[in-house]
């Protein structure tokens, strides 16, 4: 979660998007309305769309999102000074205690870790390599990788009455594959809790968490972007800016692309996910879409897929529970579940 533009990594767009709410309540009329807004957390613009009865009870609904968002930025922000992550990683290689709502998703990243390939936490001092080198244009050194990639791989999380432990001193977790989706499902559970049943809330507009259905209609439509609209690597003539659209009701998208963030290094695209295994950016596609139960696990899966090589992945998201994947392979043609449900635009 590095400070960038947050317009730069952006990797869908919905059909829905927010332009600002501009209604007024309307006593006469109880049925509920729908409201919109946008605004920038975690380093990223959010877009929320709610039907409420009232403005009112919308402004409720934001400050639960906003509030949450904050309180995720504090938790899992390893560059903010102060938040829990940072701790951990400041105190690598001694056991810390961390609040449980870290605790938990480091855990259920470790769960999920044991069926899926392609993630690994411990890869922070990677990842600040090639911000680095997106920033100045100059590629890593190959030995700079080869020493940060050692104490990443080499590096585990222990759990104990102390608290949590990173075994590697010299490695720093990076939880930039997870965090929003986190996020938005602990803003999704307090929205329940306060009575708000049909919203889409859009972190980055990467992860994706909505609830029940606009009226009248079958649920919440989203435009999967087309990779090659955005970053033409297939030669396409004039692509379609869209893959297809997706009608969502009370489930979660997670998706990684090359197009999202990316350098140029001698006219070759290097995107921003990492290949754990050798500390490069992944190329065996271009871009992974997933539906989950969890935003969390859609971001996580999304990335792990991404990084994995397709034939892996797609044997991956075959075998896996309560999942539904799409993959944009590097020629641009789509391999998708059979349960993936892309509509034509």
């Amino acid at each position: 979660m590095k400070r960038t533009a947050a317009l730069s990594v952006l990797c869908l767009f919905t059909a829905l998007l927010l332009t600002g709410c501009g209604e007024e309540d309307n006593a006469s009329s109880p049925e509920p309305r729908r409201f919109t807004t946008t605004f920038v957390r975690m380093d990223t613009a959010v877009n929320f769309t709610a039907y409420c009865e009232t403005s009112g009870d919308f402004d409720r609904a934001v400050q639960i999102v906003s509030d949450t968002l904050d309180e995720a930025e504090k938790l899992y922000d390893r560059y903010a000074e102060g938040s829990a992550l940072s701790a951990l990683n400041h105190e690598a290689g001694t056991f810390v205690v961390v609040p449980e709502a870290l605790s938990a998703l480091l855990a259920s990243c470790q769960e999920w870790g044991k069926t899926t390939a392609g993630v690994n936490l411990a890869m922070g001092d990677v990842t600040d390599l090639w911000q680095e080198a997106r920033q100045t244009g100059t590629l890593p050194e190959e030995s700079a990788i080869r020493d940060v990639l050692a104490c990443a791989q080499s590096a585990e999380l222990e759990w104990s009455a102390e608290g949590i432990r990173l075994t590697e001193p010299d490695a720093s977790l990076d939880l930039g594959c997870v965090a929003k989706g986190a996020a938005a499902d602990e803003a999704a559970d307090r929205l329940a809790a306060a009575g708000f049943t049909t919203y889409l809330l859009d972190c980055g507009t990467s992860s994706i968490r909505c609830a029940g259905s606009p009226p009248g209609r079958e649920g919440w439509t989203v435009a999967l972007v087309n990779p090659d609209s955005r970053l033409n690597l297939s030669g396409a003539v004039s692509p379609a800016p869209t893959l297809g659209v997706l009608v969502l009701q009370d489930t979660a998208l997670g998706v990684s692309g090359d197009y999202q963030r990316y350098g140029i290094f001698d006219g070759d695209v290097y995107a921003h996910v990492l290949d754990p295994e050798t500390g490069y950016p992944a190329r065996f596609v271009r871009q992974v879409c997933v539906l989950a139960d969890s935003a969390a696990r859609a971001d996580y899966l999304s990335t792990a897929l991404f990084a994995q090589p397709f034939e892996q992945a797609w044997r991956t998201v075959q075998e896996l529970s309560g999942v539904a994947g799409l993959f944009v392979l590097p020629d641009g043609s789509l391999r998708m579940s059979e349960d993936f449900p892309l509509r034509a635009a």
